[in-house]
């Protein structure tokens, strides 16, 4: 692995640091990628991006505040969880304990087809209910029902997927699907 000095340079003309070594800087990213234990499918994706991001952003790179390595798996990280909120598609109504989760129940609701028009209409209301209170949750309760209910994950995929410990996963959840009751029923 290059010294971090060796990927990034100063640039005097417009004072702030540019990428003098892109291989180092892929390389540094797929050694981040291993060390976040991203998906094997994943690596290119999240690398490709990372760099894009890293690129539009190195002029803003503060070596006081963190070190390159820190400041690009910061982004990698991001743009890891990104990408697998993208790629998210609906998952299992059966939570780890076996019984049918309310906030899944109150989703799938809202999916299931109809004949009925206005209670099509209703169900489309609901939906975009559903999406405006999970982008108004913040970064990683909105994370745990994206990846939960719209990923194919269980708990314990989410919990390493977020490098969350198992035991405060648990309290992370139930957190985040009080805040889903909370905001579903007072805001709109």
């Amino acid at each position: 692995m290059r010294k971090e000095k060796e990927i990034i340079g100063w640039d005097s003309e417009n004072n702030c640091y540019t990428i003098v070594d892109s291989k180092a800087l892929m390389q540094l990213l797929r050694t981040t990628c291993r060390m976040q234990q991203v998906k094997p499918c994943l690596v290119d994706e999240v690398c490709s991006a990372t760099a894009v991001k890293v690129q539009l952003s190195i002029s803003r790179f503060d070596p006081k505040k963190a070190s390159l390595t820190t400041w690009v798996s910061v982004i990698l990280k991001r743009t890891h969880l990104d990408i697998l909120a993208e790629s998210a598609k609906w998952a299992d109504p059966i939570n780890h304990r076996g019984d049918e989760d309310p906030v899944f129940s109150l989703i799938e609701n809202i999916a299931s087809d109809t004949p009925n028009a206005e209670v099509r209409i209703e169900r489309k209301d609901r939906q975009n209910k559903v999406q405006r209170v999970l982008d108004s949750m913040s970064g990683v309760y909105r994370k745990i029902i994206e990846l939960l209910y719209f990923e194919d994950m269980n708990g314990v995929e989410v919990a390493q997927t977020l490098q969350i410990p198992h035991e405060q996963f648990a309290v992370y959840h139930m957190r985040a699907k009080n805040m889903f009751r909370q905001r579903f029923g007072e805001r709109w």
